[in-house]
Order: C-alpha cells, then structure tokens, then sequence
C-alpha cells in the first residue's frame, strides 16, 4: 500500500513518495531497488517480489525464487493489476515486480476511466481485442510500451507507437479545427 511509511532502511522512506518517482520515471531501475527495500521494510510482499525478479533478470536469484515468485502472483498478482479492466491472469505478465504485459478487452470507456491509474506506466506490450479503443491518449499514457496489437494490427517499437500518436494528435487538431 504506497500510504505505508517503511519503519526500517536507513532514514524510514516515504513509500508513497517512492511510488511516486516510480510513477514518474518507470524505468529507472535503481529507483525501483529503493523502492522494493522500503516495501520490504514495511512488509509489503511487493517488495519481495521486486527484489526476486530483479534477481532472476540478472541471474543472481537463489534457488526456489521461481516458486516463490509464482506464489506471490497468484496471491497478490490481482491486487497488483489494480483496477486495470478486464485483464485476466493469463494474459498478464509482471517483471521486476510491475505489470509489463497484458491483454484486455475493455472498450474505450473502461480503459478512459483507468488512464490516470500508475499501473499503466509500466505496460511494455499490450494487446487490445476491443475494436473501439482511442490509442493515442492510452499510448500517450505508457511510456514504455514497445508493442502494441489492436484492431488486428500491431505496432512494433517506441518509433512507430509516437508517430501513431502524432498523427493521432495532428488529425485530432484537424478536426477541432
């Protein structure tokens, strides 16, 4: 829960103010170590599962951090997700302890409702099976996604998702025009 304070690890990190940084900068990997001990200080398993995933990305993990891996999703995973809709535990994958892909089929308005949600910022793959969806302010909102399939077509690289979203602003201005 980000409204936790962590008691342990050195100065008692504000998790909140931790998730916020890791809100705004996703990718920032040191910032997300920092954040995982302050959760672990706190005793939130997120913070387990942050530092297992790391460790297995880098190929430092001990023995059995597969399984406790597996049994923390299946515990947590759901809370983790947040309120994302329509993404089912098959097609979702986490690592380094946030959401990196998934698949949904929420319409438009489900996803709009969402789109201030911090669960967001860490999708790198997404697939939308809705035929309805606006992509640019949901591209707009993932700025680590580096494919995205919907309306049966897909978009391969950070590249292609920005000039989608540019010519999606340019036609929107077009338009109110």
């Amino acid at each position: 829960d980000p409204s936790l304070r962590a008691g342990g690890g050195g100065e008692g990190a504000d998790v909140g103010a931790l998730y916020a940084q890791h809100t705004a900068n996703p990718g920032d990997l040191d910032a997300r170590l920092v954040l995982a001990d302050a959760l672990q200080g706190a005793g939130d398993p997120r913070g387990e599962l942050i530092m297992l995933q790391m460790a297995l990305a880098d190929g430092t993990a001990s023995e059995g951090a597969e399984r406790r891996v597996t049994s923390l999703l299946h515990n947590h995973g759901d809370e983790w997700v947040g309120p994302l809709p329509a993404i089912e535990r098959t097609g979702r994958r986490f690592e380094r302890g946030f959401l990196v892909a998934c698949e949904t089929n929420a319409d438009h308005a489900a996803i709009a409702r969402t789109l201030d949600r911090p669960e967001w910022r860490t999708i790198e793959e997404l697939s939308l099976r809705a035929d309805d969806v606006e992509l640019g302010p949901l591209i707009a909102r993932l700025p680590l996604l580096t494919r995205l399939c919907a309306d049966d077509r897909s978009l391969d690289g950070r590249h292609q998702l920005v000039e989608h979203q540019r010519r999606h602003c340019a036609d929107q201005e077009a338009h109110e025009a």
